[in-house]
Protein backbone atom coordinates (compact mmCIF):
# COMPACT_ATOMS: atom_id res chain seq x y z
CA UNK A 1 0.00 0.00 0.00
CA UNK A 2 1.22 3.51 -0.91
CA UNK A 3 2.56 5.59 2.53
CA UNK A 4 0.93 9.43 2.84
CA UNK A 5 2.91 12.11 3.39
CA UNK A 6 2.07 14.47 5.50
CA UNK A 7 2.58 17.92 4.81
CA UNK A 8 3.02 20.90 7.37
CA UNK A 9 1.37 24.09 6.91
CA UNK A 10 4.14 25.50 4.44
CA UNK A 11 2.85 22.90 1.84
CA UNK A 12 -0.36 24.41 1.82
CA UNK A 13 -2.02 26.66 -0.28
CA UNK A 14 -3.54 29.92 1.78
CA UNK A 15 -6.87 30.42 1.79
CA UNK A 16 -9.47 33.09 2.33
CA UNK A 17 -12.99 31.93 3.87
CA UNK A 18 -15.54 33.76 1.75
CA UNK A 19 -19.66 33.80 1.93
CA UNK A 20 -21.75 30.99 1.30
CA UNK A 21 -18.51 28.48 2.35
CA UNK A 22 -16.80 29.28 -0.48
CA UNK A 23 -12.56 29.25 -0.16
CA UNK A 24 -10.79 30.97 -2.22
CA UNK A 25 -7.36 29.64 -2.86
CA UNK A 26 -6.36 32.16 -5.92
CA UNK A 27 -8.67 35.02 -7.37
CA UNK A 28 -9.23 32.65 -10.34
CA UNK A 29 -9.31 29.40 -8.30
CA UNK A 30 -11.65 28.49 -4.81
CA UNK A 31 -14.18 25.37 -3.51
CA UNK A 32 -16.56 24.71 -2.06
CA UNK A 33 -16.53 21.28 0.75
CA UNK A 34 -19.61 19.52 0.07
CA UNK A 35 -20.07 16.89 2.29
CA UNK A 36 -17.60 13.82 1.01
CA UNK A 37 -16.03 16.02 -1.92
CA UNK A 38 -15.25 19.55 -2.93
CA UNK A 39 -16.77 21.41 -5.98
CA UNK A 40 -14.28 23.37 -7.85
CA UNK A 41 -15.23 26.86 -9.23
CA UNK A 42 -12.54 28.50 -12.14
CA UNK A 43 -12.63 32.03 -12.82
CA UNK A 44 -12.32 35.21 -11.30
CA UNK A 45 -15.13 36.94 -9.12
CA UNK A 46 -15.97 39.34 -11.89
CA UNK A 47 -15.81 36.33 -14.61
CA UNK A 48 -20.17 37.05 -14.72
CA UNK A 49 -22.02 34.96 -17.06
CA UNK A 50 -20.33 31.96 -18.97
CA UNK A 51 -16.50 32.91 -17.69
CA UNK A 52 -16.04 30.15 -15.20
CA UNK A 53 -16.27 26.68 -14.55
CA UNK A 54 -16.98 24.37 -12.67
CA UNK A 55 -15.07 21.17 -11.88
CA UNK A 56 -16.96 18.28 -10.33
CA UNK A 57 -20.88 18.57 -9.05
CA UNK A 58 -20.84 16.81 -5.53
CA UNK A 59 -23.88 14.11 -4.52
CA UNK A 60 -27.01 14.04 -4.59
CA UNK A 61 -29.05 16.90 -2.95
CA UNK A 62 -26.20 19.45 -3.41
CA UNK A 63 -27.52 21.24 -6.22
CA UNK A 64 -28.90 24.24 -4.20
CA UNK A 65 -25.37 24.86 -2.58
CA UNK A 66 -23.54 24.99 -5.59
CA UNK A 67 -26.29 27.36 -7.28
CA UNK A 68 -25.57 29.26 -3.84
CA UNK A 69 -22.06 29.82 -4.18
CA UNK A 70 -22.08 30.21 -7.73
CA UNK A 71 -24.37 32.99 -7.22
CA UNK A 72 -21.89 34.16 -4.57
CA UNK A 73 -18.58 34.21 -6.39
CA UNK A 74 -20.01 35.60 -10.04
CA UNK A 75 -23.24 37.11 -9.72
CA UNK A 76 -27.04 35.89 -9.54
CA UNK A 77 -27.55 33.72 -12.50
CA UNK A 78 -24.16 33.09 -13.76
CA UNK A 79 -23.62 30.30 -15.33
CA UNK A 80 -20.39 28.00 -16.06
CA UNK A 81 -19.04 28.41 -19.74
CA UNK A 82 -18.79 24.48 -18.90
CA UNK A 83 -18.49 21.40 -16.62
CA UNK A 84 -15.67 19.71 -16.23
CA UNK A 85 -15.64 15.89 -14.32
CA UNK A 86 -12.54 14.30 -12.73
CA UNK A 87 -14.55 11.34 -12.62
CA UNK A 88 -18.05 9.83 -12.49
CA UNK A 89 -18.46 8.51 -9.30
CA UNK A 90 -21.59 9.22 -7.34
CA UNK A 91 -20.17 11.73 -5.28
CA UNK A 92 -18.86 13.91 -8.32
CA UNK A 93 -21.90 13.41 -10.21
CA UNK A 94 -24.88 13.64 -7.86
CA UNK A 95 -25.97 17.13 -9.11
CA UNK A 96 -24.86 17.01 -12.78
CA UNK A 97 -27.60 16.20 -14.71
CA UNK A 98 -30.13 19.14 -13.08
CA UNK A 99 -27.24 21.81 -12.89
CA UNK A 100 -25.96 19.98 -16.94
CA UNK A 101 -29.61 21.18 -17.86
CA UNK A 102 -30.10 24.30 -15.96
CA UNK A 103 -26.99 26.03 -17.08
CA UNK A 104 -27.55 24.66 -20.68
CA UNK A 105 -23.47 23.61 -20.60
CA UNK A 106 -21.63 21.13 -22.48
CA UNK A 107 -19.67 18.56 -19.92
CA UNK A 108 -15.97 17.51 -20.14
CA UNK A 109 -15.04 14.13 -19.23
CA UNK A 110 -12.11 11.43 -20.39
CA UNK A 111 -13.25 8.99 -22.44
CA UNK A 112 -12.71 6.36 -19.92
CA UNK A 113 -15.03 7.98 -17.79
CA UNK A 114 -17.94 8.55 -20.78
CA UNK A 115 -19.78 5.10 -20.39
CA UNK A 116 -20.66 6.32 -17.06
CA UNK A 117 -21.94 9.37 -18.18
CA UNK A 118 -23.82 8.70 -21.07
CA UNK A 119 -26.00 5.92 -19.38
CA UNK A 120 -24.75 2.87 -21.16
CA UNK A 121 -22.48 1.61 -17.90
CA UNK A 122 -22.77 1.55 -14.16
CA UNK A 123 -19.60 2.69 -12.05
CA UNK A 124 -18.08 -0.86 -11.01
CA UNK A 125 -18.80 -1.42 -7.60
CA UNK A 126 -15.84 -0.35 -4.44
CA UNK A 127 -13.21 -2.15 -3.41
CA UNK A 128 -12.81 -2.20 0.67
CA UNK A 129 -9.68 -3.49 -0.09
CA UNK A 130 -8.26 -0.52 -1.21
CA UNK A 131 -7.02 2.44 0.62
CA UNK A 132 -8.05 0.93 3.94
CA UNK A 133 -9.89 2.92 6.10
CA UNK A 134 -13.66 3.66 6.85
CA UNK A 135 -14.60 4.81 3.82
CA UNK A 136 -13.16 2.16 1.82
CA UNK A 137 -14.86 -0.53 4.01
CA UNK A 138 -17.85 1.53 2.69
CA UNK A 139 -17.63 1.53 -0.61
CA UNK A 140 -19.84 -1.68 -1.67
CA UNK A 141 -22.57 0.70 -0.45
CA UNK A 142 -21.90 3.35 -2.61
CA UNK A 143 -24.21 4.02 -5.79
CA UNK A 144 -23.06 2.80 -8.99
CA UNK A 145 -25.78 4.04 -11.06
CA UNK A 146 -24.91 5.46 -14.28
CA UNK A 147 -25.66 9.60 -15.38
CA UNK A 148 -27.44 10.35 -18.75
CA UNK A 149 -25.98 13.60 -20.20
CA UNK A 150 -24.76 11.90 -23.55
CA UNK A 151 -26.76 14.97 -25.44
CA UNK A 152 -23.59 17.47 -23.36
CA UNK A 153 -21.18 15.26 -23.07
CA UNK A 154 -17.51 16.23 -24.63
CA UNK A 155 -13.96 14.48 -24.54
Amino acid sequence: MTQQISLGQSGRADEAVLEDGIREIARDLAYRRLVMVNVVFYGSPDAGDRGWVLVDTGVVGTKSFIVNAAAARFGKGARPSAIVLTHGHFDHVGALEDLATEWDVPVYAHKIEQPYLDGSAAYPPGDPEVGGGLMAKLSPLYPTKPVDVSTRLRA
